[in-house]
């Protein structure tokens, strides 16, 4: 459901989508979104993306 969320972002892109959860993200620590999922941090990441398309449907 949340890699559908994310791929959705980039209109369906499965390129784009899978490079975005293998980079390293500032917003997040500088972690890749993957290596929060690895560590056990699931939860957070979900909210992270969330919250980000709460912010871009206000835009």
């Amino acid at each position: 459901m949340t890699i559908n969320w994310v791929a959705k972002q980039f209109d369906g892109d499965a390129e784009k989508t899978v490079a975005w959860f293998h980079a390293r993200n500032p917003l997040l620590g500088d972690v890749s979104p993957r290596d929060m999922i690895r560590l056990g941090r699931f939860e957070r990441l979900r909210k992270f993306i969330i919250q980000a398309m709460v912010s871009q449907t206000r835009v």
